[in-house]
């Protein structure tokens, strides 16, 4: 959440070159090049950071087989390979809407400027961040897997919407509501991963299902500029809410039964 929070601020940057090309006279390429300076000097300000942490941060346990095991039980693979298998799909169908790609939604079909991009993606951060603290509340009480189903449908539902909003209020809107509820799943899906799996198994678990999610995504956005010019300016948003649907369902419907221990106590 507090990343999330980091991540809504650094946004607002995003109006820098506009800034500089409005008020001082900076080329289009010359406004652009003090961000990635600023990305530069942050990652290196990560790296120092990182060196001041303490070795006490690390497990205490002696790193045996019975502490880490890079392989998983029958059981778990079975719940891994499910698990790793709708991941993808939910994260190839994000791969039609990430930010870029309804920055540049937005600049075509409603001629929005950088300043106020970057203004709507740091509220849509800011509101994503406050998603994270209502979704751990709902978890407590509906359990994680319908906490994931039944707030990430209505998002997917929302984001079809913002494909045939016919003003810009209307898809800001639709939009700024859609991140309110669709990255409620991500604390209770990581909650849910680690649940299911052995301790010992926690660390291949959360490996090899990030490791498909980022596969899958890597792909989508390759093939989304030949969607938009063979069929429809929003199409993204509605092959991608479509997919993530279907993505719903599926863990709906093979893992609803599966439950922590800590939900069936």
């Amino acid at each position: 959440m507090i990343g999330t929070f980091a991540m809504a601020g650094g946004v607002l940057l995003a109006s820098l070159p506009q800034i500089l090309q409005e008020n001082f006279g900076y080329s289009t390429i010359d406004s652009f090049k003090p961000l990635f300076l600023i990305y530069l000097l942050a990652g290196i300000a990560v790296v120092v950071i990182y060196f001041f942490f303490s070795k006490e941060i690390e497990v205490k346990k002696s790193l045996d087989s019975k502490t880490f095991s890079t392989n998983l039980s029958p059981k778990s693979k079975q719940i891994i390979l499910k698990l790793s298998s709708l991941f993808a799909l939910d994260s190839f169908a994000g791969g039609f809407v990430i930010q870029s790609i309804v920055a540049f939604w937005f600049f075509t079909k409603f001629g929005v400027d950088l300043t106020t991009l970057s203004l709507i993606f740091s509220v849509a951060g800011v509101l994503t961040a406050i998603s994270f603290f209502f979704a751990a509340k709902i978890a407590d009480r509906i359990g994680l897997i319908y906490t994931m189903v039944f707030t990430h449908i209505p998002s997917n539902i929302l984001l079809i919407l913002v494909a045939i909003a016919p003003t810009f209020h209307m898809a800001l809107g639709l939009y700024l509501a859609r991140m309110s509820l669709s990255q409620m799943d991500v604390p209770t899906r990581q909650a849910y991963i680690v649940a299911v799996v052995e301790e010992n198994e926690r660390t291949a678990a959360a490996g090899i299902t990030n490791t498909s999610r980022n596969i899958a995504q890597s792909i989508s956005p390759s093939i989304t500029g030949a969607i938009i010019q063979s069929l429809w300016l929003s199409a993204p948003f509605v092959i991608g809410g479509m997919l993530k649907i279907v993505y719903d369902i599926g863990i709906f419907m093979n893992f609803r039964k599966i439950k922590p221990s800590f939900e069936i106590d």
